[in-house]
């Protein structure tokens, strides 16, 4: 993550498996960092679920994933992630790297995210040019005279 002024803030426990970060979304604070094996366990898949399970509704939820996170990952760990506005399948994830961002409670489809069988990079920004502009287009219409 980066702050305002665009120093790079450590949210990620790092961890092989899928990461999960949650920030308080009036403050923009880091409220929490887990990482769950779920490369090496199913059990980490299970504790993946009831974790999110626990995160209140409204709170904004990121996920990276770190190494091979498909490997015992369930179908009860993919339903969690489903809860914060992720639409995607474990037969999608299977092979894939993930980045992703949502808010608790949000339905299917609203959150934001990459599937990736290489490496998957999620970039959101609310400010996405801090440049000062001399101009700003918001549209254009070019058309050829004779």
């Amino acid at each position: 993550l980066f702050n305002e002024a665009g120093t790079q803030i450590d949210a990620s426990a790092g961890r092989r498996g899928i990461n999960i970060t949650v920030i308080d979304p009036t403050t923009g604070d880091t409220v929490d960092m887990r990482g769950f094996d779920t490369a090496a366990s199913s059990n980490e898949s299970r504790l993946l679920a009831d974790y999110l399970a626990s995160i209140p509704t409204g709170q904004i939820i990121l996920v990276a994933s770190y190494g091979e996170a498909w490997n015992d990952l369930t179908p009860e760990a993919v339903a969690a992630l489903q809860g914060f506005g992720l639409q995607v399948s474990l037969e999608e994830m299977q092979g894939r790297y993930l980045a992703a961002a949502g808010v608790q409670g949000a339905a299917p489809g609203s959150g934001a995210w990459e599937l990736h069988e290489n490496g998957a990079f999620l970039r959101i920004s609310l400010q996405r040019d801090q440049r000062n502009l001399a101009a700003a287009v918001d549209w254009v219409s070019v058309e050829r005279v004779q």
